[in-house]
């Protein structure tokens, strides 16, 4: 979370404390109220979830601090002090409700994304924003990582929105290209699965020159096989691409959803074909090859 981030809700927070503090003489609903405040703030300052996990925290207990406030028996004030107390409560639960309605649909069904890199292209531009459908492969648990209810897993050729597993704070857009319990092998930057070729329209090349395996990961790697509940992704910009071929496979609780909707700019407006239907080349490694290729 950025220092400005902060400063924003440090301020919003400090809105709140104001009119609470200087505007009401309700002790016991402000001692609670500038407690809360300080929870809110621990949860933003210390980053064990994701900023939206937290923020959607922090806005159902606001919600929850002011119901209870409500219902509270034995409250007894004057007319122009339950005016003002009227006021507040009105700002305040039309914010929070609005702000976890919000975080709530982010978190668990849509969210927007924006492309920064090249790793895409041509699916996916620098600087194309997408929303991403988050309960396609399941319900995500909102505190840790991984699936409170799993529907379906990808398949081969389906472009996934995932936490980066070494950076769980980073997005990454990638497409599936080997599922659990298959070989994986690149040649000349030719990828096989368990021996036979796949064939690839989608995929653009950048560089001419092809690495040997022991130089590089990228043009010439494994044989691998893939663990169960794990995926091998690569990106359509295949020599422009940090993927799979350089931190291993992608383990299953990482996976978020995916693309549905270019929705920027306005010329790149389209529905996501986010998955290819394939249909494997015979052409196959000969014997020697294989075994050659399973002993590196």
């Amino acid at each position: 979370m950025t220092a400005g981030a902060k400063i924003i809700m440090m301020l919003f927070f400090g809105f709140f404390l104001h009119h609470y503090f200087f505007k009401r003489k309700i002790i016991a609903e402000t001692f609670f109220f500038l407690a809360f405040v300080g929870a809110g703030m621990g949860l933003i300052l210390k980053e064990f979830a994701r900023l939206e996990t937290r923020l959607l925290m922090i806005a159902a207990g606001f919600l929850l601090f002011h119901l209870a406030v409500k219902i509270r028996p034995g409250r007894f004030r004057e007319k122009e002090e339950e005016k003002s107390y009227a006021e507040i409560k009105e700002w305040v639960e039309t914010i929070f409700s609005s702000l976890f309605i919000a975080l709530f649909i982010m978190h668990f069904f849509l969210q927007a994304f924006k492309i920064p890199s090249r790793s895409m292209v041509p699916t996916f531009l620098v600087q194309d924003h997408l929303f991403a459908v988050k309960f396609s492969f399941g319900i995500r648990n909102p505190l840790r990582q991984g699936f409170i209810k799993t529907f379906r897993r990808p398949g081969r050729g389906e472009i996934v929105i995932f936490r980066y597993p070494l950076d769980t704070k980073k997005d990454f857009v990638k497409r599936a290209i080997g599922l659990p319990g298959e070989k994986v092998q690149i040649r000349d930057k030719k990828i096989f699965i368990n021996d036979r070729r796949l064939e690839e329209p989608y995929v653009q090349f950048t560089d001419e020159t092809t690495y040997p395996q022991g130089m590089s990961s990228r043009d010439n790697f494994g044989p691998v096989l893939i663990p169960p509940g794990h995926y091998f992704v690569l990106g359509d910009n295949r020599d422009e691409s940090l993927d799979s071929r350089f931190w291993g496979p992608l383990e299953e609780k990482y996976l978020v959803g995916k693309p549905g909707l270019i929705y920027w700019p306005p010329k790149r407006i389209r529905i996501v074909k986010s998955y290819y239907g394939y249909d494997m080349r015979q052409d196959t490694l000969s014997g020697e090859e294989a075994s050659v290729s399973d002993n590196q």
